[in-house]
Formats: C-alpha cells, sequence, structure tokens
C-alpha cells in the first residue's frame, strides 16, 4: 500500500508530484518488508543524485535484489559496474537474470 501511494506522488497523475511524500512512503513500505519500495526509493536516491545517495540507492538496490526484485538487481549491477566493481555488477545481473530481467541477461558477460 505505501509503494502505491509514494508512486502516486512520482508520476503525477493523480496526485501532485511530490518526491518528499513519496520518499516517505517508500520508506515505510521497505521497513515494513516491500522489497520492491526498497528499490522505488532507490530510484528515487539514483535520480537526486545528491553527496551520498548513490550509496544509499545502491544500499537499498542491495536490498531488493536480495528478495528477488529483479529491477533491485539490474540497477544495482548497474550501479556496481559503474563503480569498476566488475565481479559484483556480475554477480547482481545473475541474480536478476535469474529473477526475470532480460536486460540483466544480456549485460551477463
Amino acid at each position: 500500500a505505501c509503494r502505491r501511494a509514494g508512486a502516486l506522488h512520482v508520476d503525477g497523475r493523480q496526485l501532485a508530484v511530490d518526491r518528499g511524500k513519496a520518499a516517505a512512503l517508500f520508506d515505510l513500505g521497505c521497513t515494513s518488508g516491500d522489497a520492491d519500495a526498497c528499490a522505488a526509493l532507490a530510484d528515487l536516491y539514483r535520480q537526486r543524485n545528491q553527496p551520498g545517495d548513490l550509496l544509499r540507492a545502491i544500499t537499498l538496490y542491495d536490498r531488493a535484489c536480495s528478495a528477488s526484485v529483479a529491477h533491485g538487481c539490474l540497477q544495482a549491477g548497474n550501479l556496481y559496474r559503474k563503480a569498476g566493481r566488475d565481479d559484483t555488477a556480475q554477480q547482481r545481473y545473475d541474480q536478476g537474470c535469474r529473477a526475470g530481467s532480460a536486460e540483466a541477461c544480456h549485460l551477463m558477460r
């Protein structure tokens, strides 16, 4: 429920765009065990790109990936690759591929 409510504040179709409210709702969902909400919160951090945000994003993507959220694995892999941690990136792509991400499968060596 928190993830869906947060998404409404991100897309702006039914509610005004409010990334702060979205982040708070995604965080509540994530801490309540919704791994997809963790990935959604990570997306916000990655897009905002302020100091420390990428570290927060990767931590949240890893949490989502551990729960087999394909998008979380794919994005974690992308951030690890960008940081030069190719072995970890490949592990996340493998996990993402197994979780159903065709893009993660494509990015595997």
